[in-house]
């Protein structure tokens, strides 16, 4: 289910088969990725880091990253991922990289991840 709910939002993020709809993806991204979707959370990641088509939150750009990031295949997805979050933790007040970590490791403890 996850794996269609990923792809769903890969169509529309892309406008592959459908007409190209931001906020569809993102709806479909977010489901795929509430259930643990890797791939989900890395699109979901990226589209909060750019702020291009939601607008920019690093906490949730931190979140999300941060839950794929282990989850993905090594590789180019995994160092880019790497790579964004090393820029967000770079950019980011201690007091809230503090809170962004205690957010992630909710999110994991509720879904029973690690």
């Amino acid at each position: 289910m996850t794996e269609a709910q990923f792809n769903l939002g890969y169509m529309y993020n892309k406008g592959q088969g459908v007409s190209q709809d931001h906020r569809e993806a993102l709806k479909w991204y977010r489901m795929a990725a509430e259930q643990g979707h890797s791939k989900a959370q890395f699109n979901l990641g990226i589209l909060y880091a750019e702020g291009k088509v939601i607008r920019q939150d690093a906490f949730l750009a931190y979140k999300w990253l941060s839950l794929s990031t282990p989850e993905l295949s090594p590789g180019r997805d995994r160092d880019f991922a790497n790579k964004l979050l090393k820029i967000i933790r770079k950019n980011m007040p201690d007091a809230d990289l503090v809170s962004a970590d205690k957010m992630v490791q909710e999110w994991e403890a509720q879904h029973k991840r690690r």
